[in-house]
């Protein structure tokens, strides 16, 4: 839960004004300032959710380079190619798509121009590594948090 994120900001908003940077590493944190620390850092602009390469840089650097593994996985690098050509292209498949999918069994036949068209099997296979790294990923966080002596 994210309910008091102005102790996050606050904290954030020190650094920055001392001109210090800070290397996010939430291993350790408890209390308040975890449980406030995504919001701050969202608001205070020092981690952007854009893109693959993003998110797993940013998780690095809260968790350490072993995450970098959680977001390998070719078919989701797949899905965040199909997302960003949906969203930035109109679905409508350039070079850079082609060359990045190239070498991929499911996008054989698209061709450069026209409208990307998913069927049921291409959405189950980029579905089901998008649900797998989440799955994943939550395990991993959950792994590296402190045990508290609290309940489940």
């Amino acid at each position: 839960l994210d309910t008091d994120h102005k102790i996050g900001e606050k904290y954030l908003g020190s650094l920055k004004s001392q001109g210090k940077e800070h290397r996010l590493d939430v291993r350790g944190n408890v209390g308040v300032l975890a449980s406030s620390m995504g919001t701050a850092i969202r608001r205070q602009g020092m981690v952007a959710f854009t893109g693959l390469d993003e998110i797993r840089e940013a998780y690095s650097n809260a968790f350490g380079q072993e995450a970098k593994a959680l977001f390998t996985n070719s078919d989701l690098m797949l899905a965040a190619q199909c997302r960003h050509l949906i969203a930035h292209r109109s679905g409508l498949v350039d070079e850079k798509f082609q060359n990045k999918t190239k070498s991929s069994e499911l996008f054989k036949g698209v061709r450069l121009g026209e409208q990307l068209m998913l069927d049921g099997d291409q959405v189950k296979t980029l579905s089901v590594a998008c649900f797998a790294t989440a799955g994943d990923t939550l395990k991993f966080v959950v792994a590296q948090l402190p045990d508290t002596g609290g309940a489940e």
